[in-house]
């Protein structure tokens, strides 16, 4: 891997489930097929937007730090799906932020569309999905 690449592993649990192991760190997700399946954790879906939230809420963070201002910030993310591609067809971001001043809000705002994930969903990155042999068991802990 060159400088700047990361990875992460994701492993199956069977059905629905799986687990992400994201450095020392594991996210269960799941994918209830109904109301009654046993629901042990976010979908994919979900992790994917609450991911951008989150970078989105700490970039502001960032800012109202860096001008020396005590806000709170919270991000809510409201998303919707499209069928035929099954996909994301609209997110959208409500951020709060306590007390900021008018002059502010274009400069901040600025600061949030440059935030890493709202700008690879503004320049979509190169994806690719390689198959190989394998038991799905890496490095023999996960």
């Amino acid at each position: 891997m060159d400088d700047g690449d990361l990875e992460l592993t994701v492993r199956s649990r069977g059905g629905e489930r799986c687990d992400a192991w994201i450095r020392h760190h594991v996210i269960h997700l799941d994918q209830p097929t109904d109301v009654l399946d046993h629901d042990t954790g976010p979908t994919p879906l979900e992790i994917f937007v609450a991911g951008i939230a989150a970078d989105v809420a700490q970039h502001a963070s960032r800012y109202l730090h860096r001008v020396c201002l005590p806000g709170s910030v919270s991000v809510t993310a409201r998303f919707r799906t499209g069928l035929r591609p099954a996909r994301l067809s609209r997110i959208e971001l409500e951020v709060a932020v306590a007390d900021l001043p008018t002059g502010l809000r274009s400069s901040l705002l600025n600061v949030l569309e440059r935030s890493p994930t709202y700008a690879s969903l503004q320049a979509v990155p190169e994806t690719s999905i390689i198959l190989r042999p394998g038991d799905g068991v890496r490095n023999g802990n996960r």
